[in-house]
């Protein structure tokens, strides 16, 4: 048997049964020295092992008498056994002869083999896998309704109710707690296990603990099944989650389904409210700032390498648009990642949402969901009828949460740079405040109601702009950009960046503009010129402002960026903006319509004004004419005399009213005597 096992033709086990006699020590004894060293030597830990004692029928018999003494020893040698090799998951005696137990040791081979041990426990250690704490941990957030960071004996019955469908006494609660006190494995750490009458996570934990510890691994094995996690724990996000996520060209020519521009972009309303209530529940400061620490203990229950999606280590490899110079660009060895987890900042409230926001523009939808489910949130589903009350509930809830109102304003930007000496100078860094830190293509400032007005604006006297700035391309073939210019028209604010001195810079850019841009859509010119330029690109400069003027656009911006070797700050943003702020509050003021940001809008809103008037005038002349020729028609019926000449009157009145409406010879004489009458 050793020989076939060592050739290799076992191959596919899935559990392994080794039984040995009861009444012969020496059959234990191979077992112990060869064939558990064996299977560990073939199948490591990987195949579980049923230790199965045979002959347990013999005890009683006369020809076999087995002490107390050798009994506690035989309980001893089990014992050591499981200690030495890790495959082992069960020890039971049976009867082969009176079948006594024999369908619990295939009872308990298939157990091991559907409910295994060693993803949820680190039997070296003793303890529950870090893999599992992540899953329980995340297992408690989402049931921690109130996010007080302890689950009540309301919030353990729906735990109970989701997972298996019957409810949970209070006699079992209350005898959970006991045991729980009762099995606290360090209770010097100064956590506890229960506070005010309530599971700390440490209790939950512990609860598991207690589960895998008396074999009752399929409870745990069902519940993480239940939430999606796998023989491995690795967490699968559901079809159900991605709803939605369709491919859409209504808007695209190339069909892109990959881009992030196929699905909505926008972070819900619940999600915006479950992002607020998470930086509050670990805020635990109240200080309004995310530590570094505070960051990494929220993300640890997301797959490795539980870093928040913007991490320069992880948004290099999802992101769909652009990374800054300063990311990484190897990231594949966990050495890496693991030295990249310094890099966590801490983050204030309106950072953390503009860092989401980034995310929900840069990254295609499927990422944004999933990162949000990794962290507990689902998308919930009101009905038809509940969609509007649920969305107004929400919105009164993120108010309640003392945060300001959001407005997120999305900048594409083109850029035809061609004789610039820096390489792939990135435009939205000069849009950024000098002292942030934030490292992304994404800021946000507060800005007063009178910036620019929001459509059902309420009482607020300032509200939250968030930027996000997409570079795009006209490259079909480009790797660096999932935004084509076919996906101009889907931005808030298209930025045209041309080099100031180049008239075939400006030349692309005016024709990328012609042929993409509808007339709805707000756009910006950049004029870039480096610092030391001479001055001779006065022709250009009037070309541009030709332009602007002719199609009553705002005039360029004026961009000075350093070469490499000036050395000093190339954030040097000329007229009529001297700071990123006041920058950012004319980016807004374009994108919302208080300047002129959109082919001749002036034009269009005036002609639109007198269209509206001249419709109003003749709706009301019309109603006016027909209210006249109405009452004189009636009063000409009434002063027709008697009923017997009545079809005669009627004839003339009839022509009358016909003559009103074609005119004509004949239609003045059918109704003179009518007129007569009439005067």
């Amino acid at each position: 048997g050793s020989d076939v096992m060592t050739a290799g033709v076992l191959e596919h086990l899935d559990a392994i049964v080794l039984v040995y006699d009861l009444g012969r020590e020496e059959t234990f004894d191979r077992l112990e020295g060869h064939w558990l060293p064996l299977i560990e030597q073939c199948y490591g830990e990987d195949v579980p092992v049923i230790i199965t004692g045979n002959k347990m029928d013999l005890d009683s018999s006369s020809n076999v008498s087995i002490s107390s003494q050798n009994n506690q020893r035989s309980r001893q040698r089990i014992v050591s056994l499981l200690q030495r090799f890790k495959s082992i998951r069960q020890s039971i005696k049976c009867s082969a002869k009176t079948l006594v137990n024999v369908n619990d040791v295939f009872l308990k081979a298939q157990h091991a083999v559907l409910y295994p041990i060693n993803p949820l426990y680190d039997l070296s250690e003793g303890k529950l896998s870090n893999e599992a704490v992540k899953a329980f941990s995340r297992l408690f957030r989402i049931f921690d309704e109130d996010r007080d960071g302890l689950l009540s004996n309301d919030e353990l019955k729906a735990f109970q109710r989701k997972c298996f469908r019957v409810p949970l006494m209070e006699g079992d609660l209350v005898g959970w707690k006991k045991v729980l006190q009762k099995n606290d494995a360090n209770p010097d750490d100064g956590e506890k296990v229960i506070v005010d009458g309530k599971f700390t996570l440490k209790g939950f934990l512990t609860m598991f603990d207690v589960f895998i510890n008396s074999n009752r691994l399929e409870i745990p094995w069902i519940i993480l099944r239940f939430y999606g996690y796998d023989d491995d724990l690795r967490l699968c996000v559901p079809d159900t989650v991605l709803d939605g996520i369709t491919p859409s060209s209504s808007y695209r020519t190339n069909k892109d389904v990959n881009s992030p521009l196929s699905s909505s972009w926008h972070l819900s309303h619940a999600a915006m409210e479950f992002l607020s209530e998470t930086f509050q529940q670990f805020d635990h400061d109240n200080d309004g700032i995310l530590t570094a620490t505070e960051l990494m203990t929220l993300f640890q229950i997301c797959p490795h390498p539980s870093l928040p999606p913007w991490h320069p280590s992880r948004y290099i490899t999802c992101q769909a648009n652009l990374s800054s110079s300063s990311f990484p660009t190897d990231t594949s060895t966990p050495a890496a990642v693991a030295a990249s987890a310094t890099g966590v900042m801490p983050l204030s409230y309106d950072d953390w949402m503009s860092y989401w926001h980034m995310i929900s523009v840069t990254c295609h939808p499927s990422m944004l969901r999933s990162e949000l489910y990794y962290l507990g949130f689902t998308e919930p589903k009101p009905s038809k009828k509940k969609r509007a009350i649920a969305t107004a509930t929400v919105r009164r809830k993120v108010r309640v949460a003392h945060h300001l109102p959001q407005v997120v304003i999305r900048v594409a930007i083109f850029q035809h740079l061609p004789d610039t000496t820096r390489s792939s100078p990135y435009i939205w860094e000069r849009f950024l405040p000098h002292n942030t830190t934030i490292n992304a293509p994404c800021t946000n400032i507060r800005l007063k109601r009178h910036v620019h007005t929001i459509a059902n604006a309420d009482a607020a006297a300032e509200y939250v702009a968030h930027f996000v700035f997409v570079d795009v391309t006209d490259d079909a073939n480009s790797t660096t950009t999932a935004y084509s210019v076919n996906d101009l028209n889907r931005f808030d604010l298209v930025l045209l960046a041309y080099n100031s001195s180049s008239l075939v810079s400006w030349e692309t850019v005016r024709d990328v503009e012609e042929r993409y841009l509808t007339d709805d859509c707000p756009r910006l010119f950049l004029a870039v010129h480096r610092v030391h330029e001479p001055d001779d690109n006065d022709a250009i400069q009037q070309l541009v402002m030709d332009h602007c003027v002719s199609t009553d656009l705002e005039p360029p911006l004026s961009i000075s960026i350093r070469d490499d070797d000036d050395g000093g700050d190339d954030k040097d943003i000329e007229n009529p903006t001297t700071t990123p702020r006041l920058l950012l509050e004319h980016l807004a003021k374009c994108a919302w319509g208080d300047l002129k940001a959109r082919p001749h809008e002036e034009k269009r809103r005036k002609d639109a004004a007198l269209r509206k008037k001249i419709l109003w005038l003749g709706g009301l002349v019309s109603v006016s004419v027909a209210v006249v020729v109405g009452v004189k028609y009636l009063l000409g019926w009434k002063r027709d005399g008697p009923a017997d000449s009545g079809s005669r009157h009627r004839s003339a009145g009839a022509g009358w009213f016909r003559g009103l409406l074609f005119g004509g010879r004949d239609g003045a004489a059918v109704n003179s005597g009518a007129e007569r009458r009439w005067l």
